[in-house]
């Protein structure tokens, strides 16, 4: 599947997907009742309706993630610092890290 990253993505996406389930069905349009441009419209509906609540819930999920990683960083560090000293470590983190090159 395609990375959808903006909502031009997203309804081209949407647009395809109706196209292939119309020639599946043996429609050569979607809704051959509609004129092309309210066609268009209940495209461009049909994807801000199907974007809005998965930018919602991506939006939450992103939070929690990115919270438990940082709590797990955080406690390893901590357990890391109070444990004897390591060669080559301040707590948790290597000394000779650079996460630029990492990157």
């Amino acid at each position: 599947l395609p990375e959808l990253s903006t909502a031009d993505d997203e309804k081209a996406f949407a647009a395809a997907m109706l196209d292939h389930s119309a020639a599946i069905d043996g429609e050569s349009r979607r809704w051959p009742h509609l004129s092309p441009e309210e066609e268009a419209l209940c495209v461009d509906a049909l994807g801000t309706l199907q974007r809005e609540p998965h930018l919602a819930v991506d939006k939450q999920l992103d939070a929690i993630f990115l919270a438990r990683i940082g709590l797990r960083v955080l406690h390893e560090h901590y357990i890391r610092a109070v444990q004897p000293p390591r060669q080559g470590y301040a707590g948790a983190i290597q000394l000779e890290c650079f996460p630029v090159a990492v990157c």
